[in-house]
């Protein structure tokens, strides 16, 4: 947690501010709650780990002999420096970054590029490198997550509503702030909402849903900051008092289930939600090792 705060692109201010809002403010404050969180979840291992070793075994054995696949985390192990250590040692000629974040965010994506390219740059042999910066909008991301949100769909008995949720960001890592519209403008390609807000449209636009059946909303803020709205905790219950009932929950931001969708939603706002008189809370699965997301993905690799 300590690591994961103290990136200047995670909480961006000054660094003698961040180091003792994290050391002093948050990790004594949050350390206890989310070693709870995670006692809930946790099997053999955390889930953003097991599914992540789930996803990485299923692509190798996808992908043609002479591709090979390593993954990392950016703040725990195995770590990237570990994980380009074993590409290295294996003379490849080409590279491609791919940080598993549909959405560009300079959180997470420019976070885990920075830091790859970084430890690259001491190598004495740098292969040929290529970065993908974001696959909100591409086809292997989008055809696998509309058909999965699909058949959970038609295999819920009763659903009302569909709510797209994504990991949040505060509001001044946005481009614009928020002002003038940004997320509509077509030259603001990296705006993270605007990608968010496009993810849901098309997925939604696919599976011809109503307007009113379904609606994008961000969860996992941190902190008393403005960030992106609507708030998915908040949001949920406003679904109630509109008669919603039967809810059904998807969270495109994230490829692999982890702490962020098993517990936040799985459990909590569930809970939270049937407490205050939902009849059924049903969160949608990450793609995961989904057999046609690891097919589309290695694909996708192998085209490039």
């Amino acid at each position: 947690m300590r690591r994961f705060l103290s990136d200047r692109r995670i909480i961006d201010i000054r660094a003698w501010q961040r180091f003792l809002l994290v050391n002093i403010g948050i990790v004594p404050l949050r350390q206890f709650s989310t070693l709870r969180a995670y006692r809930r979840v946790w099997q053999s291992a955390a889930p953003l780990t097991q599914n992540m070793s789930d996803l990485h075994a299923s692509l190798q054995a996808t992908l043609e002999p002479t591709f090979i696949t390593a993954y990392a985390s950016r703040y725990s192990e195995p770590t990237i420096a570990q994980a380009l250590d074993d590409l290295l040692r294996q003379d490849i000629a080409e590279l491609m970054i791919l940080p598993l974040f549909p959405q560009y965010s300079s959180a997470a994506n420019g976070s885990a590029i920075e830091m790859s390219l970084k430890l690259l740059g001491q190598k004495k042999f740098i292969p040929q490198v290529r970065v993908v910066n974001h696959f909100y909008d591409e086809e292997f991301f989008l055809n696998p997550l509309t058909q999965s949100v699909a058949r959970a769909l038609d295999a819920m008995p009763q659903v009302d509503f569909l709510l797209f949720s994504y990991h949040g960001l505060p509001v001044r890592q946005l481009p614009c702030q928020l002002s003038n519209d940004c997320c509509a403008l077509a030259s603001n390609r990296l705006c993270y909402r605007r990608q968010c807000l496009a993810t849901s449209a098309t997925v939604a636009k696919r599976l011809r849903l109503a307007t009113d059946f379904w609606a994008t909303s961000f969860q996992s803020r941190l902190g008393r900051i403005p960030w992106i709205k609507p708030y998915t905790d908040e949001f949920a219950l406003q679904l109630l008092a509109r008669g919603v009932k039967h809810l059904a929950v998807v969270a495109p931001s994230f490829v692999a289930d982890c702490l962020e969708t098993v517990e936040e939603i799985g459990l909590r706002l569930k809970a939270d939600f049937i407490k205050r008189g939902g009849k059924s809370f049903t969160l949608i699965p990450a793609l995961n090792s989904d057999p046609l997301w690891v097919q589309e993905l290695s694909k996708f690799m192998q085209a490039r």
